[in-house]
């Protein structure tokens, strides 16, 4: 092999890993998160609570510029979906099982970008009676989910939220937020399983308000496009072919008129 097939051969196989590395830049995530087993229990009366309704939404959006979104309002059961190229997203709650989930994932290639966003939510109103003054009141409930992601050489997750919350008249009684982030070259795989509770003071024959939302979140993971560089030094290498081939052609012109 002389000089010459030994710097193209050189110059395309560097051209193949920059298009290599490039494509390895894609990225991949999701997040997954339910709440289950609500708990309402006074120390002492009786709870008088209204049945539970229910309502999910789900929105996706990528750099291509779709936008897909969907809300049901229950109010017994809920299903949102929502699904574009890169990105979908999904929510649902029962209120006949106390359960509300929320969930995302996104797959991207290079040049590419996309964020969703999913909730699940149970709303009721309640009071204790049955006495006077205040009474303590435990609240609880199960908080599973799911988060997962990997990033090549360029891309990047700038958010991947897991978010379980309970409010009393729209303050937080319980509340659980698992937010992720990860640079280039990256993984990550994490579980969640756990019960939140509190105990909060209340009033007798007061009438209170409780929101429960399970809550995915992922923003946008992003990853360039094949890099300038490899088409650059692509294009070098095709000049350079061009001109060694016209020199030849010369060459031989001139050796037959010899």
């Amino acid at each position: 092999m002389n000089a010459l097939s030994r710097f193209l051969c050189r110059g395309v196989g560097v051209i193949a890993a920059l298009l290599g590395l490039s494509m390895q830049a894609a990225l991949a995530s999701m997040v997954s998160v339910s709440i289950s087993q609500l708990m309402i229990t006074p120390g002492a009366g009786t709870l008088v609570i209204d049945p539970w309704t229910a309502n999910a939404s789900a929105v996706a959006h990528n750099s291509l510029g779709e936008v897909d979104g969907s809300f049901h309002p229950g109010p017994l059961l809920a299903n949102a979906s929502s699904s574009i190229g890169f990105a979908d997203a999904s929510g649902h709650a029962s209120a006949a099982d106390l359960l509300a989930s929320a969930s995302g994932n996104i797959d991207l290639i290079p040049g590419s970008a996309a964020d969703t966003t999913a909730l699940g939510a149970l709303f009721t109103r309640f009071m204790i009676t049955g006495g006077t003054g205040s009474v303590d009141v435990k609240f609880s409930m199960q908080v599973d989910g799911h988060q997962a992601g990997s990033t090549g050489a360029f891309g990047h997750v700038d958010i991947n939220s897991l978010i379980a919350t309970l409010e009393l008249d729209g303050a937080s009684v319980l509340f659980l937020h698992n937010p992720i982030t990860a640079g280039a070259n990256a993984s990550f795989d994490v579980t969640t399983s756990t019960t939140l509770s509190a105990t909060v003071s209340l009033n007798f024959d007061t009438e209170y308000q409780l929101f429960a939302l399970a809550d995915g979140e992922l923003g946008e993971g992003e990853t360039p496009e094949p890099g300038t560089a490899a088409l650059v030094l692509a294009a070098a290498v095709g000049s350079t072919l061009a001109r060694l081939q016209a020199r030849r052609s010369r060459a031989g012109v001139r050796h037959a008129h010899a």
